[in-house]
């Protein structure tokens, strides 16, 4: 909203360089954050995600913009930042992370309270998910199979940016 990016802009006046508009403006994004104040957060975590000249802070960025959509309840946009998080040199439990944070949003279930990690998901949950992409992915087949393909990029489009989240994928 307007307050988030007046937050920004403010911290952006007084910064001598992206690393000092960084530094200074991280406690105010994490106080948003914690505050429940997601908006305001994300406002600055895509603000630092967009500075070139903090390419080494990229990582750690692209799951903060994830999160901060996840918790804003934008499921798409949040998967796409997780998708681009497992594109990274992550760890392995974060990569597992980022997958079920990718499953909860495309399954709509109920989000974890913050600070809590989702739990993991029961084989039942991972079929359900796969399923929905699966169905996704025979639609776009046969919409393929019939020349649409406006059709067919929009049911692989569902298919892998809503559908099922494996750690087998």
């Amino acid at each position: 909203g307007d307050a988030a990016q007046a937050a920004v802009a403010a911290n952006i006046e007084g910064a001598e360089s992206p690393m000092d508009e960084y530094e200074r403006g991280l406690p105010q994004a994490r106080a948003a954050y914690a505050a429940g104040r997601y908006e305001e957060a994300l406002a600055f975590y895509e603000r630092f995600y967009s500075l070139p000249e903090l390419a080494e802070k990229h990582t750690t960025m692209t799951w903060n913009v994830a999160i901060a959509n996840f918790r804003l309840g934008r499921r798409e946009q949040a998967i796409a930042m997780f998708q681009e998080y497992l594109l990274l040199d992550i760890a392995e439990d974060m990569r597992n992370l980022a997958l079920e944070y990718i499953r909860i949003a495309r399954t709509g279930e109920e989000m974890p309270p913050p600070g809590q990690p989702p739990s993991e998901a029961t084989p039942e949950q991972r079929a359900a998910a796969d399923g929905i992409a699966n169905a996704e992915i025979e639609l776009g087949d046969a919409a393929l199979y019939a020349e649409s393909i406006p059709e067919a990029r929009d049911h692989y489009w569902a298919a892998y940016s809503q559908g099922a989240a494996s750690a087998d994928n």
